[in-house]
C-alpha cells in the first residue's frame, strides 16, 4: 500500500510539472508574442521616420539644385547679356559719334564736281557729263577718325569710296598671320587725296583684298554698290569697254588658269601637259557684268569660256520637242566649246546671273593647237 501510495505521489508530482511547465512555456509564448509586436510597432515607425527623412532630403537636395541651376543659368544669361548690351551701347554710342562727325564734315566738305571725279584716276576719266553728275548725286559723306579702320581684309565688299582729305595705309596680312589690323599687317601704299578705292571688289564680287586703315582724320566719299554698277551700264560701249579692260587686267593677276584645273574639264581630260600649258598661254582674261548675254543661240561661235568666278544660266531657247530645263553654271564650269570645235551656230543662249570672271580661248588659237596634234583634235570632237 505504502508502495501504491508513493508510485501515484510521483506521478502526480510530474504531472504537476508537466502542467507549470506548460503554463511557463504559454507564458513565454505571450511574452514573446506582446514584444514581437511592439518591436514591430517600433521598426513600422522607424521606417515611416526613416521613408518621410529620405523624401524630405530629396525635396531639399532638388530645391538645392534647382537654386543652383537658376543661378547658374542668370549667371550665363548674364555673361551673355551683359558684353552684347555693352557693345550695342558703344555701337550706338560710336554710330552717334560718326553721325556727328558726317554732319561737322558735311558743313565743311563741299560736294565733288565732275573735273576733281574724273581726276581721281582713270576709272571716271572718259565719262560723261551727264553721268558724273548722275553719280555724283548718289555719293554720301563718310567721315573717320585718326586710328579708325575703313574696312578689313576678307571683307565684303559693297562700298566703292573716295578720299577727299586725310591719308589712309593700304595694309596687307602678314604671312600665317591669323590678325588682320595694322600692327600685325604689312603696309603697302599710302592713298592721299583725291584717290577712289575698292572699285574692283565692288564689280566683281571679290572680299577687300587689303585693310584700309585711317593715319588722320579722313573725310570722303561713297556709293553703294547697286548704284555704281547701274551707272557703269549706262556708260557709252566704249568707255566700259577701256574700264572693264581694266578690270580684266587685275582678274589676270589674281585667278590664273592652271594646266591642272584645265585636265580635270572634260574637254582636256586627254591632252598633254604641253598642250595644257600652251592652251593657258593663249587664254584672255573677260569680265562681265551681272545680267549681260555672253552667248546668243543661233550666232557664229567664236570663243569658248572658263568661268573662274561667278554663276550663269545656260538657257535652251528652241523648238518645245527639244527645250530643255535651264541650266547653272559656274566655276569650274566651260562653255561654248561645241560652236567652236564644229561648224555650227551657238545652240545655247548663256546670261550671268552675277558678276562673271572667265577666260576666254579663240577659235583660232584653239584651232592652231589641235593642228599640230591631230590626236588632240579626234578626242576633243569625240
Amino acid at each position: 500500500a505504502e508502495a501504491h501510495q508513493r508510485i501515484a505521489l510521483e506521478r502526480e508530482l510530474r504531472r504537476q510539472e508537466e502542467i507549470q511547465a506548460e503554463f511557463e512555456w504559454r507564458e513565454q509564448r505571450r511574452a514573446n508574442a506582446r514584444s514581437n509586436q511592439v518591436s514591430k510597432e517600433k521598426m513600422q515607425v522607424q521606417g515611416m521616420r526613416a521613408a518621410m527623412w529620405l523624401t524630405l532630403s530629396q525635396l531639399l537636395v532638388r530645391k538645392y539644385w534647382e537654386i543652383h541651376e537658376q543661378k547658374q543659368q542668370r549667371w550665363q544669361f548674364l555673361h551673355l547679356v551683359i558684353p552684347l548690351l555693352r557693345r550695342f551701347t558703344n555701337r550706338q554710342k560710336r554710330k552717334r559719334e560718326r553721325e556727328e562727325r558726317i554732319s561737322k564734315a558735311l558743313e565743311n566738305t563741299k560736294r565733288l564736281t565732275n573735273e576733281q571725279l574724273q581726276g581721281t584716276g582713270p576709272l571716271f576719266a572718259g565719262w560723261p557729263e551727264e553721268i558724273l553728275i548722275s553719280f555724283i548725286n548718289k555719293l554720301f559723306c563718310v567721315a573717320f577718325d585718326a586710328g579708325d579702320y575703313i574696312c578689313h581684309g576678307g571683307d565684303v565688299s559693297d562700298v566703292l569710296y573716295v578720299l577727299t582729305s586725310g591719308s589712309v595705309d593700304v595694309v596687307i596680312r602678314a604671312k600665317n598671320s591669323k590678325k588682320r589690323g595694322k600692327a600685325s599687317g604689312i603696309t603697302v601704299a599710302t592713298l592721299k587725296p583725291t584717290k577712289y578705292f575698292g572699285e574692283y571688289g565692288v564689280f566683281t564680287d571679290e572680299a577687300r583684298s587689303a585693310t584700309i586703315y585711317c593715319t588722320e582724320p579722313v573725310t570722303g566719299w561713297a556709293c553703294a554698290k547697286r548704284d555704281f554698277l547701274d551707272h557703269l551700264m549706262m556708260l557709252p560701249q566704249k568707255v566700259y569697254k577701256a574700264i572693264n579692260t581694266s578690270f580684266e587686267a587685275n582678274m589676270s593677276k589674281i585667278y590664273k588658269v592652271q594646266p591642272t584645273t584645265l585636265a580635270r574639264s572634260l574637254v582636256f581630260k586627254e591632252f598633254t601637259q604641253e598642250m595644257l600649258e600652251e592652251i593657258c598661254t593663249k587664254m584672255e582674261p573677260v569680265c562681265f557684268a551681272e545680267n549681260t548675254t555672253l552667248l546668243q543661240r543661233g550666232s557664229a561661235g567664236t570663243c569658248l569660256y572658263f568661268i573662274s568666278k561667278g554663276r550663269c544660266e545656260q538657257i535652251c531657247e528652241g523648238d518645245e520637242k527639244r527645250r530643255y530645263p535651264p541650266k547653272i553654271l559656274g566655276a569650274g564650269d566651260m562653255f561654248g566649246v561645241r560652236a567652236v570645235l564644229l561648224v555650227e551656230p551657238e545652240y545655247y543662249t548663256v546670261r550671268s546671273l552675277n558678276t562673271i570672271q572667265a577666260w576666254k580661248l579663240s577659235k583660232k588659237a584653239l584651232t592652231d593647237i589641235l593642228l599640230h596634234t591631230p590626236a588632240g583634235m579626234l578626242n576633243i570632237k569625240r
